[in-house]
């Protein structure tokens, strides 16, 4: 629920100032740095627009992929089984653009 998000307060000029600010550092590091989002927040709490020069992370739980823009990694649920963990684990599916 949006209301228990850490960011709930924080404006999207913000928002997006801060995940390019991290985005930044990570790189600088030597890192490739990826921008992890749900359709809600890549609609309303975000400019992601400024921040295309990162790959981009989508959390949409559903057996489709029909997000209407590119995105690099999709984390379709949350509810995966994975040998040796214990509980639910996210799975995702990387797409490797060249």
């Amino acid at each position: 629920l949006k209301e228990n998000y850490r960011t709930v307060n924080v404006d999207a000029r913000t928002l997006t100032d801060c995940a390019k600010a991290f985005c930044d550092a990570v790189q600088a590091k030597g890192y490739a740095p990826m921008v992890y989002f749900n359709p809600s927040q890549s609609r309303n709490d975000m400019y992601l627009a400024e921040l295309t020069q990162y790959d981009f992370w989508l959390a949409m739980y559903s057996e489709n992929m029909n997000y209407a823009y590119k995105v690099d990694m999709w984390q379709y649920t949350n509810k995966g089984k994975i040998p040796g963990i214990q509980g639910h684990a996210d799975i995702n599916l990387y797409f490797p653009y060249e």
